[in-house]
């Protein structure tokens, strides 16, 4: 990060340390800092080492950075402060939670971060300053990158936590840590036997939360759904059990606002996903009616941990108060099969029928007579959904992991698509939309409309060359396709599909003409 101050890090810096009454503070990259700029500023944020006579109190920091990004920021000396943020669900991440504390018992913590420096008129201090949570020092968590980030301060006292704060970036994330808060604070009058979860410490900044750290002995991560992540959903679910009918729900609204986006958007992604939730939520009576209750939202191994048979639950940024049961199953499945195995869907969902058929969830799903097929799919439009539009809003189109998530969410959505008899006629009613973004025409069509085409006729379209690869991946991905096949000559790419009922058809993709003497 020389001389570069990415700029969603910029905002994290000035609501740490700028508040309205410092209207003159200036952060600065290069090496040094000039007469002018410590006589102008009440406040000033140095990417380098320290230097004498700036502003009468400074304070040392080191930061960490990840992919041109600030990743952690913690008071120098103070390495360790770091392991506050650092969760422990895979190997690799105990190996690098191993690596840090090494590094910070022998001081070598400049071997991994940089120095930072606040020069200040009046003593260092956040200018979210708490106030009704004493601490000496703190570190900062900066998140990742993108329109979910959210910061997490660690407050320290004689240099361990003792409890955070967090803020969002944006009218989301802000939304997202309320959502928090009023989560926290409605837990705290439950009595709950199987999960533990922080307390909510309440801040004098309306857009500021305060999290009590959990604390405990001989606690563990694991990737493995036991029993006791059974019981703590079961509880949830006891907290506010209901019926909810779909398209009156929040949960539903969320879903059809969120498939209506991407059926207007002319993005990759949505390209790629918009067919298989559309036919996923054409499945869903109107009047469908489904067992809610509470969920944590983001039920993952990086936001929890085990300890004498309890489930310490954190980050309910997502909670939800009436959402479909066994989402957090679902969630917790996909998630570390994604993004800690690198399992396929096929690997996710038998550890999912595994998790099923635990008690007590085996036994909910036979009282309320559910059908975990239909709980899936609810669990895929919302999710799914809304991952493929915070994707097209970050614009994201290299990251090789993304694409590589989205392919496992594009067979659990073909796996909750039902073999129709029409699968093939569909298939060409889809296509046709899919052509009309890019420059075609159909050669020896004499039908009427695609309603009246045989089904012993193929299909042969004159396409340009550039958009050749954006039909075949078309065809080869959508939901109706078993297995294709793809022939490519000079002049033309013949695809092979076979759907999943046992239709067939060929397509010729021709791309350039070629008169025969």
């Amino acid at each position: 990060m020389k001389n570069f101050v990415a700029q969603q890090d910029q905002l994290i810096i000035q609501r740490l340390f700028f508040n309205k009454e410092s209207l003159k503070s200036r952060i600065i990259t290069s090496s040094t800092i000039s007469r002018t700029s410590s006589e102008e500023c009440d406040v000033i944020v140095h990417f380098g080492k320290k230097q004498r006579n700036i502003l009468p109190f400074s304070q040392e920091y080191r930061y960490v950075s990840n992919h041109g990004c600030i990743r952690w920021m913690f008071p120098k000396g103070n390495l360790a402060s770091a392991l506050d943020f650092y969760p422990v669900s895979s190997f690799r991440s105990r190996m690098i939670k191993n690596g840090i504390r090494i590094l910070a018992a022998l001081h070598l913590e400049r071997w991994v971060s940089r120095p930072i420096t606040i020069y200040a008129k009046e003593p260092v201090q956040l200018a979210i300053d708490p106030h009704t949570i004493p601490y000496e020092q703190f570190a900062a968590f900066f998140g990742t990158p993108g329109i979910e980030r959210t910061v997490l301060v660690s407050l320290l006292n004689h240099g361990k936590c003792s409890a955070y704060l967090k803020f969002g970036l944006n009218s989301y994330t802000q939304e997202s840590v309320m959502n928090e808060g009023r989560i926290l604070h409605r837990l705290e009058y439950k009595t709950l036997q199987h999960i533990e979860v922080p307390s909510y410490l309440p801040t004098r900044l309306s857009n500021v939360i305060g999290i009590s750290k959990l604390n405990a002995k001989q606690k563990k991560s694991t990737t493995t759904f036991t029993h006791t992540h059974a019981l703590a959903l079961e509880e949830l679910l006891n907290l506010s059990p209901s019926l909810e009918r779909l398209d009156h729900s929040h949960y539903g609204e969320s879903i059809i606002n969120n498939i209506s986006a991407l059926r207007k958007s002319t993005s990759d992604v949505a390209a790629r996903i918009y067919p298989f939730l559309n036919y996923n939520l054409a499945q869903v009576p109107h009047n469908f009616y489904f067992l809610a209750g509470t969920t944590h939202g983001d039920f993952t191994p990086w936001n929890m941990f085990l300890s004498n048979d309890k489930i310490h639950l954190y980050d309910w940024e997502k909670g939800q108060s009436a959402a479909p049961f066994l989402f957090d199953v679902f969630h917790f499945h996909f998630q570390s099969g994604i993004h800690i195995e690198n399992w396929s869907f096929d690997q996710i969902y038998k550890r999912i029928e595994l998790a099923l058929n635990l008690e007590p969830l085996a036994a909910l799903i036979q009282l309320y007579n559910i059908d975990p097929f239909d709980y899936l799919r609810l669990y895929l439009l919302h999710t799914v959904s809304e991952k493929a539009i915070i994707s097209i809003v970050e614009q994201d189109k290299s990251d090789v992991k993304l694409s590589a998530e989205f392919a496992v969410w594009e067979q659990a959505l073909k796996f909750t698509i039902p073999i129709t008899e029409k699968q093939r006629a569909l298939f060409i009613t889809d296509f046709n939309k899919k052509l009309n973004s890019l420059e075609h025409a159909f050669l020896k069509f004499d039908a009427k409309s695609f309603d009246n085409l045989l089904e012993s006729s193929d299909l042969d379209i004159a396409i340009s060359s550039s958009d050749v690869q954006k039909a075949v991946q078309f065809c080869c991905n959508h939901g109706f396709v078993l297995r294709s096949r793809v022939i490519t000559k000079s002049f033309m790419t013949t695809v092979l599909l076979f759907f999943k009922n046992g239709d067939f058809l060929s397509i010729d993709l021709i791309h350039e003409f070629k008169r025969k003497y």
